[in-house]
């Protein structure tokens, strides 16, 4: 598997929403969101 590229979106109120990104960017995307309290990483 390749290495993820971070990917971090800035909200109008200033809060950072960071994304890992796989893949080549011009194809489709998949979204998978977990549950609260937990961490991109888990």
């Amino acid at each position: 598997m390749t290495e993820p590229h971070r990917t971090v979106f800035r909200t109008a109120d200033g809060l950072d929403l960071v994304a890992d990104r796989y893949g080549a960017p011009i194809r489709g995307g998949v979204l998978l969101a977990h549950g609260g309290g937990q961490t991109r990483h888990a």
